[in-house]
């Protein structure tokens, strides 16, 4: 039982697994599919026309590419080495060397963690009458916190102090090995690749997440190696999700067989006991012909005490069970006498 109850349990977590990584594959396959329909727009005066004739003055689904620039105020690196950019993250990590369950492990933990975003556009680097797109919510973005060029990035290693201070630290097991700093931005001028939904709001265009769910991207990649790394993205997860449909399936055919056999087993015991009925039956019936009465040396069942014993116990031997009573008793089956389990039984019957 527990051995079935296993293997359901084996199953539906199975199923679980299959069910994320068929969806994560087929949201990616489409991804791909939609990116690679998108039809990418240069960013000039005949988009705009493009947009404001379109219903709702929408494109749900379109690229454009373009040179990041700022709108009013930037951000500067500050580490003073001369970088600009629009978007800036700054980290600080404290890095750890401690004692846990008597193996000495290296540990980060993040002191400090900022994001710091502010206005910018797209803009054409040539054309006829070019023309600038807004970025609306850059941090929800695809592929863009990826592609952000690293300004600063020190290791710093701590002071460990005296011999007394790095013995301590040694017998507590918890060493500060150093601080990492590390400082990301999208830098002006960087070339971006950009796919969503376009809209004309307040006499502009808007570059914005699709309001249909559509992923939504901003990168440095090209619009073919977007659609390349999604592929191979895919193609892993369909790996992984045929790998637990395969583990799903022999699990539900093992427990379709341990069913199978379980039924063959049981119907084989019930034919088994009721050929044992019947003897007894024919026994009591010739004896009362005869005439004759019980014999009182009979041993009894130690369950029922009324019917004769008539079942062995393996591998213990022992004889203390009649046909009805061994077939009530809860599984798994133990022995009454000496309380060992019962592997199988067979029938004998002692006239």
């Amino acid at each position: 039982m527990g051995s079935d109850f296993g293997s359901v349990i084996g199953l539906g977590v199975d199923l679980l697994f299959f069910t994320i990584f068929y969806t994560w594959y087929k949201r990616t396959n489409k991804s791909a599919d939609e990116i690679n329909a998108a039809t990418t727009y240069p960013l000039n005066k005949t988009l705009v026309e493009t947009v404001k004739s379109s219903v709702d003055r929408c494109l749900p689904y379109a690229c454009v590419e373009g040179e990041v620039s700022p709108v009013g105020q930037v951000l500067h690196s500050k580490h003073g080495e001369g970088h600009s950019g629009v978007i800036q993250s700054v980290g600080l990590k404290e890095h750890k060397s401690m004692k846990l369950q008597g193996v000495w492990t290296d540990v980060k933990k993040s002191i400090h963690d900022r994001l710091q975003t502010v206005p910018f556009v797209l803009r054409s680097l040539c054309g006829v009458e070019p023309v600038d797109i807004h970025v609306d919510d850059p941090k929800s973005a695809s592929y863009l916190m990826d592609d952000l060029t690293s300004t600063h990035d020190v290791f710093t290693p701590a002071d460990g102090g005296g011999f007394l201070s790095r013995t301590i630290d040694r017998l507590s097991g918890d060493v500060v090995l150093g601080y990492h700093e590390t400082e990301k931005m999208l830098l002006t001028n960087t070339f971006l690749l950009g796919i969503g939904e376009i809209r004309y709001l307040d006499e502009r265009l808007v570059l914005k997440p699709p309001i249909n769910g559509s992923r939504f991207i901003l990168t440095t990649k090209s619009k073919a190696e977007v659609i390349k790394s999604l592929e191979s993205k895919s193609f892993w997860i369909k790996v992984f999700a045929v790998g637990t449909g395969v583990v799903g399936v022999s699990i539900f055919c093992h427990i379709l067989y341990k069913t199978y056999k379980k039924n063959q087993a049981d119907r084989a015991k019930e034919r088994t006991l009721a050929e044992m009925r019947e003897l007894r039956q024919r026994a009591v019936t010739e004896r009362d012909e005869r005439g004759g009465e019980r014999d009182e040396d009979i041993e009894l069942c130690v369950v029922c005490l009324s019917n004769p014993r008539e079942i062995v116990l393996l591998n213990c031997g022992h004889i203390c069970l009649c046909v009805d009573c061994v077939s009530e008793l809860p599984e798994p089956l133990t022995c009454p006498v000496c309380r060992q389990s019962v592997e199988r039984y067979i029938t004998t019957y002692r006239p």
